[in-house]
């Protein structure tokens, strides 16, 4: 398994996601990345996915579209279904899968993991992935 690295702050490559495609704006309860993979939280908050947890740590409602810092309470919208640049073009194979990390709170692996062996998203060419839910 690998751990794959954002290049720099991801963010949504394209048109704007329509309203479908978003989720939120809801309050961050933990500190979140742009590009994390995020669920919504029993509190209404959103939190990073964990692809080594169960039950609701363990799905994906979306990806962060902005970052936001849970002291300052910010609001983060989450995509899905959208187009995001994620990574350094050439660093991963398009057409490929990447999948929820295990060992990476909201981070992506080239490894799938026995709890999301279902969850994965498309590598597109240029850097970009394309964004999924786990449902």
């Amino acid at each position: 398994m690998a751990a794959v690295a954002k290049n720099g702050t991801p963010s949504i490559a394209g048109t704007l996601p329509n309203d479908s495609q978003k989720m939120g704006p809801f309050l961050a309860g933990e500190d979140i990345a742009a590009g994390d993979a995020v669920y919504l939280g029993a509190s209404g908050m959103w939190f990073r996915s964990n692809g080594s947890a169960s039950a609701a740590a363990a799905e994906v409602d979306g990806f962060a579209a902005n970052a936001a810092l849970t002291g300052q309470r910010q609001p983060l919208t989450a995509v899905h279904d959208t187009d995001m640049a994620y990574f350094v073009p050439g660093a991963q194979t398009p057409g490929t899968y990447l999948y929820l990390s295990a060992t990476v709170p909201g981070g992506l692996d080239t490894a799938t993991n026995a709890a999301q062996a279902n969850f994965k998203v498309r590598v597109l060419p240029d850097g970009r992935i394309r964004t999924a839910r786990s449902y």
